[in-house]
């Protein structure tokens, strides 16, 4: 297996020109996103790959980066694409045929300014730290970082005065962007090996999960848990009935050998 080439990864990242795509269908082609009139005016779309280290055959077709000829066609899509901005448009759906009873199943497309996956979550951070340039100054593996937002005393969030009381120096939650994966990968490494600290705590760093990631999470270890106990409920709703059958099956053999006694004497 071959690594992608240099010109390949420069197509599989974001900028001020390309949006991404997620939660595509399986078998999804570029005709179908060409279809949808949001993206008709696209001029390069790439679908992203599994593994990019050892990708050659193994393309990731629920995932792609779509490129407009203009800025101001990609936030023109964004905007039409996003259902909190668009009420016409939005949201996207796919309607495919799925098994042998071709029944009909609505998937939704989700557009994002940046790829995800090139962000990642910081914890243990002072709140000193505000800006990209300060952050920069922590280590060397934040110098590639493009952009950052603090969850903590966020002027766009609004907090009662108990909340403001209970907030402390070190921030909870700080998103830093890379320019593509590649740096966010190396940088999260090298922060697990340095084991970089601040004031003498550990910087906690986890990948970022978009939104609708996270719902979807939610909702499989929720499917996956109702399943199980489903599951395990039938187990001792049939174990406790085969039980009962053994019991009652001991119990006509106990009365069948006292009878046969009887007409033995």
């Amino acid at each position: 297996m071959l690594a992608l080439s240099k010109k390949l990864l420069k197509a599989l990242k974001t900028d001020s020109k390309t949006l991404f795509l997620a939660n595509l269908p399986a078998d999804c082609t570029k005709d179908l996103i060409k279809s949808f009139s949001i993206f008709e005016n696209a001029t390069h779309i790439e679908f992203d790959y599994f593994d990019r280290d050892n990708a050659k055959g193994h393309k990731d077709y629920s995932k792609a980066f779509v490129t407009f000829s203009t800025e101001e066609e990609k936030q023109n899509a964004l905007w039409l694409a996003n259902d909190m901005t668009n009420m016409t448009y939005a949201p996207l759906h796919v309607k495919k045929p799925t098994g042998t009873d071709k029944k009909i199943k609505s998937r939704s497309i989700f557009t994002y300014e940046h790829d995800p996956y090139s962000m990642m979550v910081l914890r243990n951070v002072p709140l000193e730290f505000d800006t990209v340039e300060k952050l920069r100054s922590i280590h060397r593996v934040f110098e590639p970082a493009v952009e950052m937002m603090c969850m903590h005393r966020n002027p766009n969030i609004l907090l009662r005065e108990d909340e403001k009381a209970q907030q402390t120096e070190y921030s909870p939650n700080i998103t830093v962007r890379f320019p593509d994966r590649q740096l966010k990968a190396a940088a999260r490494n090298t922060s697990a090996i340095d084991k970089i600290s601040i004031n003498g705590r550990w910087l906690y760093v986890e990948n970022y999960v978009p939104p609708y990631m996270a719902f979807i999470q939610r909702l499989q270890k929720k499917i996956k848990h109702y399943a199980y106990k489903r599951t395990k409920q039938e187990s001792l709703l049939y174990r406790s009935k085969r039980k009962a059958d053994i019991t009652e099956m001991k119990t006509k053999s106990f009365k069948l050998k006292k009878t046969s006694k009887v007409v033995l004497k």
